[in-house]
């Protein structure tokens, strides 16, 4: 935050020309709650058989929210969902490539945006996620599923082994930005490519690559359950300032048990 304070820049009214950061998803993806130690379910919601909980009403995630707000409102570093949004979607705070963003809290994707633009004007650089009580940061997971009941099962192979080859992976990473799964074509491709590009050296793509993979938790944990459109609501009220931090994480809480008991309910029928 320290450093998002000094970034942010202000205009003579006082809104932001430059804004210091961004928070995941508005302040709402499970990234936040991670850092500070908290979680959408409890430890044991993960668990094969056992009982789905919701972990919203905690110490942790009141701390996490908290966070959230004083970026928004008291440091006011990063774009808010009422004011802050207003001013982004109309260009004045821009994004990293107009000068309007010091830093992005993104995704691997976003280096192919860079990588397009003119980003000669700019020196960029790849940091980690602030660290509270964690480092824990999304991973995300394009895997490639072959259906066991599947009519064509040698077309599906063929293609499967296409998709993943060196050749196919490297272009995918050229378009989507995203590390290839394939280790060669990791090292000998995707690492020196954008380390060019993007004039940032190696070894701080590998450090930052391994650091996430490291620190990372798989995005579908929650979001398998419907968990997170589920809460998203609930969340976005209470990043708006519309309830209290307290009452929206009790009452999110205890709908979010309800939802859960009948979600897994569904589940074991199937």
């Amino acid at each position: 935050m320290d450093y998002a304070r000094k970034a942010t820049k202000r205009d003579g009214e006082g809104k932001a020309s430059q804004f210091g950061t961004t928070l995941r998803a508005g302040g709402v993806m499970i990234d936040i709650n991670w850092i500070f130690g908290g979680d959408f379910l409890t430890p044991e919601s993960y668990l094969p058989g056992a009982k789905w909980e919701s972990a919203l009403y905690s110490p942790e995630n009141i701390r996490a929210y908290e966070a959230v707000l004083n970026a928004f409102y008291v440091d006011r570093v990063a774009p808010d969902p009422v004011s802050g949004a207003e001013q982004w979607s109309n260009g004045v705070a821009g994004s990293l490539l107009s000068g309007g963003l010091a830093m992005d809290w993104t995704g691997w994707w976003a280096l192919t945006s860079i990588v397009r633009a003119d980003n000669t004007l700019y020196e960029f650089g790849i940091a980690p996620p602030p660290k509270v009580v964690t480092r824990n940061a999304t991973l995300y997971n394009d895997p490639w599923f072959m259906s066991s009941k599947t009519q064509h099962p040698e077309e599906a192979w063929t293609f499967i082994k296409f998709a993943t080859s060196p050749e196919s992976l490297a272009k995918y990473a050229e378009y989507q930005g995203m590390p290839p799964a394939r280790h060669s074509s990791f090292i000998e491709g995707f690492v020196p490519a954008f380390s060019e590009k993007l004039g940032i050296p190696g070894n701080v793509l590998m450090e930052a690559f391994m650091g996430s993979v490291l620190h990372g938790r798989s995005r579908y944990e929650a979001a398998d359950m419907g968990v997170e459109p589920f809460i998203t609501p609930y969340l976005v009220e209470i990043v708006s300032r519309e309830v209290p931090i307290e009452s929206g994480l009790e009452q999110a809480h205890e709908h979010l048990n309800r939802f859960l008991a009948e979600q897994q309910e569904a589940f074991g029928q199937l």
